[in-house]
């Protein structure tokens, strides 16, 4: 399995479609001003597939407007251990 998984990987054999070659462009200029670390992170975030239309676009801006977004996060990674009842709203 490993084998197969190392030819996949050297010759996946797929080309990209025009329009995912757009979206990827998309994302090199989703970045502009922002660290890699805060790019990396707000990426993975938005990754999480969090329901709610949750979509984290500035770190920071977002969070200093709703810190509940970092609870989010928080409880997706970690089932429970956020108790929502304990949250205050602002």
């Amino acid at each position: 399995m490993l084998f197969c998984a190392e030819i996949f990987n050297k010759c996946p054999g797929l080309i990209p479609t025009e329009e995912e070659k757009y979206e990827m462009a998309k994302l090199l200029d989703d970045d502009e001003g922002d660290s890699r670390e805060e790019r990396t992170f707000r990426l993975w975030m938005n990754s999480l597939g969090i329901e709610g239309g949750f979509y984290v676009n500035n770190l920071f801006a977002d969070i200093q407007k709703d810190a509940c977004v970092l609870l989010k996060v928080i409880d997706k990674v970690k089932p429970g251990s956020v108790d929502w009842k304990k949250k205050v709203e602002k």
